[in-house]
């Protein structure tokens, strides 16, 4: 488990060097070009409560709803019948802080490199938490395992958080190698929020289902209730239970009508189906909105959109009649005119997600995937647009310590 790192980690210089400087600009212009600045309002109110829990290694795979496995988290589906599920939204990385500062920065995962390793980049990022501050909210994060994991705990009080709380500060009955079980969790998350004074702003983090699933659950599935992909079924089953117990105690609080809930996985997972980081599939991620602030209408409707992590911020703000232009890689997801896709990195290449069309382009090979023809348009297009996007945010990441705040 990392702690606070005060030098870089990534190399001082940019391995992918596509294009010149101003031709992958122009690509990544192109490639977030907006022409209308519009959007759709879903919810009933511009000072909502906001609630996000990043839900640990949640893979689409095994979410009924999503096209994966019936019956691993048979309440997720109960729940989404209660809220707007996307079903085609996808996780920019693979690890928790990725996730993390994709949703609360708008800020791409990178292969090699990790931005979170260097507080004097870091505390640069544009951040939801900070926007909230500024807005008069009260802003917490909570979670079930260590505050101070991947540098989590300082990014947070760059951001200005005003309470955190890990494990050591609540009592845990039962605890797993990453920290209290599920229900310990919610239960005490429950009580915090009841005691904190609306507006408030905050998020959570779920730990049962983190590698290696060593959590004492009961044994849903049993036909190898040991391998590894049974352990992460059997914890996963255990964790939707939580979750959904959770959201039933939510809806009977008093700030419940006047909260949107953001639930929403940090990444997704290899398991159950042996996924290779590169694939579209291992980034296939459940993301659900709900509560008494979510307009009626669109109560039990499923958004089709292809869209990720990034999009959450910009999305957000819109809804609340807020500038998002300091989040330039986030898109309003309730902008009918804004571009429809979805990137993520693994550890040496990047894949781009269209409606109609997937990239997967591995750096080292100098080689896409997929291996679509050479007379695709679409394809070369997207190819060239991912492979800006990863150049100029590469850049943006070794360009960030001669940045001022």
């Amino acid at each position: 488990m990392a702690e606070l790192t005060t030098k870089p980690l990534e190399s001082k210089n940019n391995p992918y060097q596509y294009f010149k400087p101003e031709e992958a600009e122009a690509l990544l212009q192109q490639l977030h070009y907006t022409p209308v600045d519009s959007s759709e309002t879903i919810l009933n109110t511009t000072r909502p409560n906001i609630v996000i829990i990043f839900l640990e290694s949640w893979a689409g795979d095994v979410i009924g709803c999503l096209g994966g496995e019936k019956n691993v988290a048979p309440k997720f589906d109960e729940l989404a019948k209660e809220g707007m599920l996307f079903n085609q939204f996808y996780s920019t990385g693979f690890r928790t802080e990725q996730g993390m500062l994709a949703v609360l920065s708008a800020y791409p995962a990178q292969p090699v490199s990790s931005i979170i390793q260097d507080f004097g980049k870091f505390s640069k990022l544009p951040n939801l938490y900070k926007v909230m501050n500024q807005q008069g909210y009260c802003t917490s994060f909570y979670t079930g395992g260590r505050l101070q994991f991947d540098n989590i705990e300082a990014y947070l009080r760059a951001a200005g958080v005003q309470t955190m709380v890990g494990e050591t500060q609540f009592t845990i009955q039962k605890r797993t190698l990453w920290g209290a079980y599920d229900d310990e969790t919610f239960a005490m998350y429950l009580s915090a929020l009841n005691q904190t004074q609306q507006p408030f702003f905050s998020a959570l983090t779920t730990m049962t289902t983190h590698e290696w699933y060593d959590a004492d659950v009961p044994k849903h599935f049993t036909k190898d209730p040991d391998h590894v992909n049974d352990k992460y079924r059997n914890t996963m089953h255990y964790a939707d239970s939580c979750l959904y117990t959770y959201m039933k105690q939510a809806q009977q609080q008093p700030w419940y009508q006047n909260t949107l809930f953001i639930l929403v996985a940090d990444h997704s997972c290899r398991f159950p189906k042996a996924r290779n980081n590169y694939e579209v599939k291992r980034h296939h991620i459940p993301m659900l909105l709900l509560g008494g602030a979510l307009k009626k209408e669109y109560i039990g409707t499923v958004n089709s959109r292809v869209a990720s992590h990034l999009d959450i911020a910009a999305t957000l703000l819109a809804q609340m009649h807020l500038p998002s232009s300091a989040f330039p890689r986030s898109k309003n997801m309730f902008n009918k005119y804004a571009p429809k896709f979805a990137y993520y990195t693994f550890d040496n290449g990047f894949g781009i997600i269209s409606a109609n069309k997937q990239i997967i382009y591995e750096h080292n090979q100098q080689k896409d995937l997929l291996e679509h023809p050479v007379s695709d348009t679409l394809a070369n297009r997207l190819q060239d647009w991912g492979k800006a996007f990863l150049q100029t945010n590469f850049q943006e990441n070794l360009d960030y310590a001669e940045k001022k705040h």
